[in-house]
């Protein structure tokens, strides 16, 4: 029986539906941030620094075949570092935060070693957007700071994924997003993430 230009239309396209849904897939990492080089010359008597903070990201993708895929993704790091002195100013304690969140495009390349286990690598484009806010406690007038920065970088990781099921996986990950930093800054320093996380295909 011959099919109508219609059905075979509505055919193709609800196999081309399917095939795509099967590609598809969401991740959700949680890891450690470093903006490296942040506490360099900071450190003495009174004064606390850390250059690592705890970021959440959530993302899609879709693996074109068992070799590549592409993927975007959310990054939130609510605190990347902060710096507190209760030294330099008697009775005063004088404290800083950076925050970040990034949004990333990424190719990447696969290489599975067998059927549960594969090794990548990613490249792509990453938005990073820094939010520095700081003040003095107790509070005097006039005594706070706020700055910011947009920085548009070269991005690429490396990571391995173990596959528990056809729809669950485990990933781990390094990060290099380049280096960041405000509109006021004289330096920008790098931006690393080691995370893990998972992978639910649809």
């Amino acid at each position: 029986m011959k099919k109508s230009p219609v059905a075979l239309a509505v055919a193709t396209l609800l196999s081309t539906s399917a095939l795509a849904a099967e590609g598809l897939y969401a991740v959700a990492d949680i890891g450690q941030s470093k903006v490296a080089d942040v506490c360099q010359g900071t450190l003495g008597a009174g004064v606390s620094c850390t250059e690592t903070g705890t970021g959440f990201r959530f993302g899609l993708g879709y693996q074109v075949n068992p070799n590549f895929a592409i993927e975007g993704g959310y990054l939130n790091v609510s605190e990347a570092t902060k710096i507190t002195d209760s030294a330099s100013v008697p009775g005063y304690t004088i404290s800083a935060k950076a925050k970040g969140t990034a949004l990333q495009v990424s190719g990447i390349g696969i290489y599975p070693v067998n059927d549960t286990f594969s090794v990548f690598a990613k490249a792509g484009l990453a938005n990073v957007k820094v939010d520095v806010s700081g003040g003095v406690t107790p509070p005097i007038p006039g005594a706070s700071l706020s700055d910011s920065g947009t920085n548009n970088n070269l991005a690429w990781g490396l990571g391995v994924q173990f596959d528990f099921s056809q729809k669950l996986a485990l990933r781990a990950q390094y990060e290099d997003f380049g280096k960041i930093g405000t509109a006021s800054s004289t330096d920008k320093n790098k931006f690393t993430l080691l995370s893990s996380g998972f992978v639910v295909k649809f």
